[in-house]
């Protein structure tokens, strides 16, 4: 499970109001793009895009994701050896929250939507719900 308190789509602010998340599932990968699926709370897709794990490719990652102005964003990734570690550190510097879910929840997950497909954007739109 996610490794964060936070688990639902929408977080409390400090009033007690129910603010938006825009959730940001991302499969990455070392040798192919990361995929990337941009959820927002009520569970639509508004966006999907890929990029590569350099310093490149993490100002496109952050220009996609930040182009709305969203106020309340959330990373979402499975932690693949240390490849999330540098987006992680990237994403809270720029104050995102970032979550690490276990592979094997995502691939739970993954098998009950899809039971006979596995793709990179599926887990993507795994880990943005």
């Amino acid at each position: 499970m996610m490794e964060s308190v936070q688990s639902a789509k929408k977080s409390t602010g400090e009033t007690g109001t129910v603010m938006s998340v825009l959730n940001v599932g991302c499969d990455l990968a070392i040798k192919s793009p990361t995929k990337v699926t941009v959820m927002d709370s009520g569970g639509r897709i508004v966006n999907r895009f890929q990029f590569r794990l350099n310093s490149k490719g993490f100002e496109y990652f952050f220009t996609m994701i930040e182009a709305g102005g969203h106020p309340n964003i959330r990373i979402i990734c499975e932690p693949t050896s240390m490849m999330w570690f540098p987006l992680a550190v990237a994403a809270k510097k720029r104050g995102h929250a970032v979550y690490r879910v276990k592979s094997e929840k995502v691939s739970d997950l993954r098998k009950y939507y899809k039971k006979h497909t596995k793709t990179d954007r599926i887990d993507a739109d795994t880990l943005a719900i």
